[in-house]
């Protein structure tokens, strides 16, 4: 079934002034393996420096990248410098008044000076990105298929299990967890580290690289074979998913990837944007009824190959599938020093179902939703629980796919929200410790308006092994609910697991914003732009600008906006009348606008004074579809909060209910046990 090579290699060491430094594995040692301690911001400063060697940082800079998000005093970072002089010996001063590791540069900051030297295990070897995608490795030993397994057991054998869980108990032990097209992206050819000093790029992307990162690139299929296209697509979808189950990995979500499909930058400058010490990349070939899946996972920076296999299965045997995800996870783990825990691997080894057919319906259906075809992947999911009745993973994204279509402007939001629903608890009725099904459910229940029973779903989630903070739904739930400074720690955790995911960066304008951060929110709409021309955050851009006033950024939103849900409306804000006779046309007539252009259009409703018009078309675009109830903070419905009417709203959604039990937030406050006030100055404007 399986070949394979590699295992443990770069630490991403490098040397200079007489130390050795291990960046992954964040130790400093003597070149004789002495230790040498380092408080942590000590450490990250040493970071900072070395990542951008000879340039001269300024103190400000340093601040911000060694306590980022925290408003720290300057002799922080004098102390840092200080702990680090002290711990590398370089306290003296030359001849000339300098220092001979960290120079200080009079009235600007610091300069890293000394010589840098990479340190690796083996030699590295040149790289492109497509030489990980599309790997060229030995032709494989078919191996005897295993027994099936009646219904009743969901389990690998031990035959199956021992090598896995044998690599999963030394590691416990130890104490050591857009659409995709499936083409091979034309990237250029990357630099190999030697032993040449390291390259201030390569240093930075090593140096900001997380702990245990991978990015699964894109599958290929050799000899392409369209009838076959949706099993890579699904395949890659899958082995991203089971990834993520294990906590001590930090997996880039596939769409952030799928940006980098034609780009030509280096390899190693892909991973520093995505912020991982590792690509994984594979390729699928098909012949008659088994496919042959060949994986190579590589350090990006060095060209080293961290690990690769090759795995020749049969199409129909859902033991022998299983058995490959939990070995792939298993080796991931062990090639990047992560923890892969025994109740994740025991997750893992769960055959999800007999029934070839049913899998390979639920990969059309993972194909689907790729491409964005929600409908068909709604259909073949329902297909593929017709089939195997106890497909616990097929419920849970079909709920997912009907929350995913409520916000359609062609759909039943009622139904869906119900469909969504009883297939999240159809999953619970078969696994009631499944923290996908809960998720899901919370999910479901948040768009629905049931606050309380979405919170205690996430709770079930979390308790069960869901990273629920990674979880865009759960940050929109914090943002409904006015908990702005628990979003914000959400989104910037979604972000340092996937550092370009537009919608999370776009979102945490919002909460910065709303949290009286205004020039930190315009800086994370800058990151944002330097990405995309149009992206998520220019919704967010555009109703923060209207709050503030911001004629600047609005000016911009009518020249480059195209996209807008009302871009007629958006091209009259400057012409009050005009724009006013548009909205009245809106008003007459609103079961004929989606919910969608009916809460922008009460934002333009409330920018012109136009309160009871603002309130009313809130009400009605947020009925029955609480998706978008995070609008509800916004600045520019400062005016509007102050109504009753909207009081009374807030009573009748259900959050002052919620509020009771869980907390106040700094938008409302309860004036009496029946009435609550939700006065727009409780909003800080400055933090």
């Amino acid at each position: 079934m399986l070949n394979e090579t590699g295992g443990h290699a770069s630490r991403r060491r490098v040397e200079f002034a007489g130390f050795r430094l291990d960046i992954q594995r964040r130790q400093l040692t003597t070149l004789d393996g002495n230790p040498v301690t380092l408080n942590s911001r000590a450490f990250d400063t040493l970071l900072a420096l070395i990542a951008r060697r000879g340039e001269t940082l300024s103190k400000q800079e340093l601040l911000e990248e060694v306590w980022p998000n925290a408003v720290v005093e300057e002799n922080n970072l004098n102390q840092a410098i200080s702990s680090l002089r002290k711990a590398l010996g370089d306290n003296r001063e030359d001849a000339r008044g300098r220092h001979q590791i960290i120079l200080t540069i009079p009235g600007r900051g610091y300069c890293f000076v000394a010589d840098i030297k990479s340190v690796d295990e083996a030699p590295p070897v040149a790289q492109t990105v497509a030489s990980v995608i599309s790997p060229e490795l030995p032709p494989v030993e078919a191996s005897t298929p295993p027994p099936v397994l009646p219904p009743q057991y969901r389990y690998l054998t031990p035959a199956f299990m021992a090598f896995g869980f044998l690599a999963v108990l030394l590691l416990a032990i130890g104490g050591a967890a857009l659409m995709d097209r499936g083409e091979t992206p034309a990237i250029a050819e990357t630099t190999a580290i030697s032993n040449q000093p390291a390259t201030a790029p390569a240093l930075t992307g090593i140096a900001e690289a997380l702990p245990h990162s991978v990015a699964v690139l894109p599958f290929t299929t050799r000899g392409f074979d369209p009838t076959k296209e949706f099993f890579t697509r699904g395949l890659h979808d899958e082995l991203v998913h089971q990834l993520n189950r294990v906590s001590d990995l930090n997996v880039v979500m596939r769409v952030s990837v799928q940006r980098f499909r034609d780009s030509q930058l280096p390899a190693a400058e892909i991973a520093r944007q995505l912020k991982v010490s590792s690509l994984l990349g594979g390729n699928v070939r098909f012949s008659g009824n088994r496919f042959q899946l060949d994986l190579q996972m590589s350090d990006p920076y060095t060209g080293l190959n961290l690990w690769s296999a090759s795995y020749d299965i049969d199409l129909g045997n859902m033991p022998e599938i299983a058995a490959m995800q939990l070995d792939i996870a298993t080796h991931v783990a062990s090639a990047l020093d992560a923890v892969l825990l025994p109740q994740e691997a025991e997750q893992l080894a769960r055959v999800p179902t007999l029934s070839a057919a049913a899998f390979q319906s639920y990969l059309k259906a993972v194909a689907a939703q790729v491409q964005g075809d929600y409908p068909s992947a709604r259909f073949q999911l329902q297909q593929t629980i017709d089939t195997d009745p106890t497909y616990i993973r097929a419920m849970v994204r079909l709920s997912q796919m009907n929350n995913l279509l409520a916000t359609t402007p062609v759909t039943s939001r009622i139904e869906h929200f119900a469909e969504a629903a009883a297939a999240a608890r159809q999953a619970l009725a078969l696994d009631p410790d499944s923290p996908d099904a809960h998720s899901a459910l919370a999910t479901t229940l948040q768009n629905s308006g049931d606050w309380k029973a979405a919170a205690a779903e996430y709770q079930l989630a979390r308790r069960f092994g869901s990273p629920v903070d990674s979880s865009g739904s759960y940050a929109m739930f914090q943002l409904s609910v006015g908990d702005f400074a628990g979003a914000r720690s959400t989104l910037k955790r979604q972000l340092q697991n996937d550092p370009v995911n537009l919608t999370a960066r776009g979102f945490l304008m919002m909460a910065e914003e709303l949290l009286g951060n205004r020039e930190q929110s315009l800086r994370e709409y800058e990151k944002g732009e330097a990405k995309s021309f149009e992206w998520w955050g220019d919704n967010t851009g555009l109703w923060l600008a209207l709050g503030r006033d911001d004629r600047e950024f609005l000016e911009k939103s009518v020249r480059e906006f195209n996209r807008f849900v009302l871009r007629e409306m958006l091209d009259k804000y400057a012409q009050p009348d005009q724009a006013l006779e548009q909205l009245r046309v809106i008003y007459n007539d609103m079961a004929g606008w989606d919910s969608g252009q009916l809460v922008n259009a009460s934002m333009f409703a409330a920018y012109y004074g136009e309160d009871k018009m603002a309130m009313d078309m809130l009400r009605v675009g947020l009925q029955d579809n609480w998706v978008n109830t995070y609008i509800l903070w916004l600045p520019v419905f400062d005016k509007v909060r102050q109504s009753p009417e909207f009081s009374e709203f807030v009573e009748q959604a259900g959050f002052a209910d919620y509020w009771r039990q869980q907390g106040w937030p700094q938008v409302c406050k309860p004036v009496s046990d029946t009435d609550v006030s939700c006065d727009w100055q409780a909003i800080p404007r400055a933090q």
